[in-house]
């Protein structure tokens, strides 16, 4: 859990420290300052809700077993509903940066018109990273909801026992 939270804060801040190089390399246009000020909201609440959601599965437990599968499932059922969640917004952010998109092209088409490659690039890198964490958090619900389903068949083996 605590490897995860890292991550979280490690993408949270890489982002927002591109969009910020990004404003300052753009000298403050209106169309890099925009999609900044939403990426630096989105990264604030995503990580309010990262931690809101976990604040009480971080510490271990040690009351007992019944404590231990308690907090297993409180983890698990967690982790599931956080998959859910950052499917929904992958998507979201998906219908914010397509009106975006076609914003910035249409504010910088005579520089695309002279290299395609790279509009290629950018919005191509944008589309491949959303479609990519899209299916990577449709899978790991998957893999979650199959670690849950082995779980409580163990325990209910254990119980059989």
């Amino acid at each position: 859990m605590r490897f995860a939270a890292a991550k979280e804060v490690l993408a949270a801040t890489f982002s927002s420290a591109v969009s910020l190089w990004l404003i300052m390399r753009s000298h403050g246009k209106a169309e890099v300052t925009v999609m900044t000020a939403v990426i630096l909201l989105f990264n604030g609440a995503w990580l309010t809700h990262f931690f809101t959601l976990r604040a009480d599965l971080f510490a271990p437990s040690a009351q007992g077993v019944d404590a231990f599968i308690e907090l297993t499932r409180k983890r698990l059922a967690t982790e599931t509903k956080w998959a859910r969640f950052a499917r929904l917004w992958t998507v979201a952010i998906g219908a914010v940066l397509a009106p975006w998109s076609v914003w910035f092209f249409y504010t910088h088409r005579d520089a695309y018109y002279a290299e395609p490659w790279r509009g290629v690039v950018g919005f191509g890198t944008a589309a491949a990273i959303l479609v990519g964490f899209y299916f990577f958090t449709r899978r790991k619900e998957r893999k979650l909801r199959a670690q849950t389903e082995a779980f409580e068949s163990n325990l209910a083996g254990a119980e059989l026992a």
